[in-house]
């Protein structure tokens, strides 16, 4: 199952104080190292193929990083 959001269906002035809340809320704590994104495991790009098969058995949990120029 893959989970996301969109912004589509949202009118500009939504998208604005989404944008708004994100950069007064979220970049601050993010800068301060009080969030961080939840790392799944790093592939090289070469093993790119590996990590999407990863991904399509649903055996990541947090993000899946390919490394370019490693």
């Amino acid at each position: 199952a893959w989970i996301g959001s969109t912004l589509r269906s949202r009118n500009t002035q939504e998208k604005s104080e989404i944008c708004q809340n994100l950069v007064n809320n979220i970049w601050p704590e993010l800068a301060a190292n009080r969030l961080k994104p939840v790392l799944d495991r790093e592939f090289t790009l070469l093993d790119a193929e590996k990590a999407l098969g990863r991904m399509e058995q649903g055996l990541n949990i947090g993000k899946i990083v390919l490394q370019v120029g490693a």
